[in-house]
This record gives structure tokens, sequence and C-alpha cells, in this order.
């Protein structure tokens, strides 16, 4: 049947070959598709931090999160203000604290192991005071955020130093972190701060706690004001530790705290062994010894523990030996670029986000002061400048008015008020002079009577 006008001639199937286009063939101009990479995964809880703190370096992370070092951004204001006014501040490294964030599970959650230390060191240790426990100073806990702020100990963790200086150990210093593990230890299971009185009755009110996790990982060495005596070593890291509440888990309590004694003694061994033959010392083992067969119970424990600690602290003192100069150099130490380059990325940050014009003394990088001060000159001198033509000014009125009152030479008055004229017209800076009328015989313009510097004499 031919065509007609509602009918289209069938097109002929095209075969395989026809559908693929030949290799000569370019491919038909479509635009390329850009995949913007991903936008980064914000973390609630570090966004929430850096509202009022500025994170500096990585200090370590773990399985369940990791910890920065940080300051506080009041602190870094006043630092980045004396800088820009040309003072050279000391660097606040006795502000820096510690901060830890927990990590998520397989499943996205965060671990409750953070939430439960915040827990414990904000509503059971408020009023748990020891030089040698670790100290809340802030903390978030609230859904997906969660952080949690305290003192920074500048030697690291006890695994770590004694691994990188293994020389600090010797039958002293080992004395030394077992007197100190220890008394933390009773004070953290009893409240007894006092070794003088043997009186081991335990405070009804103090809370039931069980550190459960006592080992090289979770006790930090904080330096001493005198760096040459052995640092402090601080027992911390309780996201684990249990507060016992319930009358039926009392009567595990006292096995458990007697668990937390058994692992402070594999820490005194494990520095022993580290110590290849420096820390052999045979009342130590004795002691060691003695420690390890305590019975649970108050009444067992306290006596044993209290004179470990006085035996302790005099074998520590008689033989103690100067820590090797690597140690002490060490302890020294302070991440010094790391807190200036977290000032400098603070700086440009808040000049970007306030939108502020950049200053003429302009936070430098390294924050070298040199250029600032050499910059600086330049105020004395415009100050100076206008001094000078202030007193010119001054100096003129009282020769224009000397010679008003004394002088019937008019042209003198004239002359002189002409240049006081030419003076007063100078400081007239972004406006044009007052009001004038028409100019006198001098060719000067007067100003209105209501000039403050005008004076006339009637003749």
């Amino acid at each position: 049947m031919a065509p007609t006008d509602f009918q289209t001639p069938r097109k002929p199937l095209r075969t395989e070959q026809q559908l693929s286009p030949p290799a000569t063939m370019s491919p038909p101009n479509v635009p390329d598709i850009v995949v913007s990479p991903a936008s980064p995964v914000i973390d609630p809880s570090k966004a929430d931090f850096e509202e009022g703190y500025i994170p500096i370096a990585l200090l370590g992370d773990g399985t369940y999160g990791e910890a920065f070092s940080a300051l506080k951004k009041d602190i870094a204001d006043v630092v980045i203000s004396k800088l820009l006014d040309g003072e050279k501040p000391d660097l606040p490294h006795s502000k820096v604290v510690v901060v830890k964030f927990a990590k998520p599970d397989d499943s996205g959650k965060l671990g409750a192991h953070l939430a439960a230390e915040i827990h414990i060191m904000k509503h059971v240790m408020k009023n748990m005071s020891h030089p040698l426990l670790n100290y809340l100073l802030d903390a978030r806990s609230s859904g997906e955020i969660q952080w949690l702020v305290t003192p920074l100990c500048s030697g690291g963790d006890l695994d770590r130093f004694t691994s990188a200086y293994p020389d600090i150990l010797t039958s002293s210093f080992v004395w030394h972190v077992a007197f100190c593990l220890v008394k933390s230890l009773i004070f953290f299971h009893y409240g007894i701060k006092d070794f003088t009185s043997y009186n081991h009755a335990v405070t009804d009110s103090w809370p039931s706690l069980i550190h459960n996790d006592v080992a090289l990982r979770n006790l930090f060495i904080k330096p001493q004001k005198n760096v040459n005596d052995f640092p402090d070593i601080i027992l911390a890291d309780f996201g684990i530790s249990k507060h016992v509440l319930w009358t039926a888990d009392l009567k595990s309590l006292d096995k458990n705290q007697l668990e937390d004694y058994r692992e402070a003694i594999d820490v005194i061994n494990e520095l022993r062994k580290r110590s290849k033959g420096r820390a052999i010392d045979h009342d130590l083992t004795t002691w060691v010894g003695r420690l390890s067969k305590m019975k649970k119970g108050s009444e067992n424990i306290l006596p044993v523990a209290r004179k470990f600690v006085e035996v302790a602290r005099m074998c520590r003192d008689k033989s103690k030996l100067p820590m090797h100069p690597k140690v002490v150099a060490a302890l020294k130490k302070v991440d010094e670029e790391g807190m200036k380059k977290a000032l400098e990325a603070y700086y440009e940050q808040k000049k970007a986000k306030e939108a502020i014009v950049k200053p003429p003394h302009v936070l430098p990088t390294h924050l070298d002061k040199a250029s600032m001060r050499r910059q600086s000159c330049g105020a004395p001198l415009f100050l100076t400048s206008t001094f000078v033509h202030g007193f010119f000014i001054v100096t003129l009125q009282w020769v224009l008015y000397l010679a008003m009152a004394e002088s019937d030479n008019g042209d003198f008055t004239r002359t002189v008020r002409g240049v006081y004229m030419r003076s007063i017209g100078n400081i007239h800076v972004g406006s044009a002079p007052p009001s004038t009328t028409t100019p006198d015989e001098t060719g000067f313009v007067q100003p209105v009577p209501a000039h403050p510097f005008y004076l006339s004499k009637s003749r």
C-alpha cells in the first residue's frame, strides 16, 4: 500500500554492525559530568569544642577516642593583642590543656567510655582533689556532642616515655613510681591523705570506686617546677571505672579494689623489666611481694599499703640519683612551633570570619616582631610634627594679640594676621574652612567672628 499523508514509510531495521559506530566516528558532544567531592563530615563534638578552644596538635589516637592539646580562645586573644601592640609576650604553655573526643563504633554511635568518664569526673569525683589524680576542667556530654578537658601532663604517658627514655628507669625512679601509684590508689579508694595517722577507718560518705584499668598507658608524667626533681606520676583515664551504688555489689567491692593493687604490681614489675638490671633492689622485691599477698578488705589492704608508701618514700630518697640530661631535656621540651602555627591559623580564621580590615601591624609569620617594631616608627614622627605645628599656631596667636594691642603699625598687624590665617587654614583637614566674608586689605579672607581663635580690637 502506498503511503498516505498519515503514514510514514517504515525504515529498514539496522543490523548489529550498523548500531555500533565505526572506530573513526567521534563520540557525541556531551558535556562532561563533574562529580564534586563529598563534603567533609563535620564532627559535632569538635565543632562545639572549637567554639571556645583552639586545637594545637594530636597527642594520641586510640580505639575509643583521640586526644589533642588545645588553648582557650580568650587566652589566645590576649596573646595576639599584645603581639599586635608590638610587645613580645611569652607563649602560654602553662595554659595548654588536653581535650578527649569519643570515636563512633561500627554502628556510628559514640562509645560509652568517654560519657562514663565525664560522669565519674564531673559528678562522683567533683570533691576528690589530690595532686596525683587527674581532674576535670571542662566537659560537654549531650547527644552527639562529647568532649572532656583536663590539664596537660607535658611528659606524656609513662608507657611511651619510658620506652623512649629507658635511662630514667633507675631503682630510685621505680620506687618513686610505686610511691605515687599506691598513694593515689589509697586516696581514690578510701579518701585518705594523712599518712601520719594509722586510723584505717573509711569515711561512710566516700564514694565506692574501682579504677579497673591501672596501666602504664594511663599514668602520666607531670614535671615539677624544679625539673631536676622526679616528676609527679598522675593516675588518669577513668573511662571504665565503676562507682558502686547498690548494696548487693558492695560484697565484690573489696575484691575489685584489690585487683587495682594487683595491676599496680604489674606496672612496677614491667618498669623493672624495662630497666635491664638498673632497678634491681632487694627491698623493692620484698615489698612488692607483700603487696601481692594482701587480702581483700580495707582492714587488710590499708595497713600494708600505707606502710608500703612510707618505705617507698624513704628508699626513693636514699638511692636518688640525678636524672639523665636527655631525660631532663625531654621534660623541658614544649611544642613551640605547634603553638605558633595554631595562633597564626586562629588569627587568620578570625580575620576571615569577622571580615575585619587588616591592621597596620599584621601578625607576621612565626610571630616575628622585628618588622612590627620597624613599622611602628611612623607614629612618633606624625605626633611630633603635629605638636610642632600646634605650637607654631599658638605662638602666632600671642604675637598677633601683642601686635594689635601695642602697635599702631597697621601694616605689621595685617602681615602677622595673614601668616596666622595661613596656619589656621592648614588645620582644616577633610572639610572646607569656615564661612567667610569679603577679603580685607591683605588679600586674605576673614573667618566669621565666631571663630574661637579670632581676636580683634576696635581702633
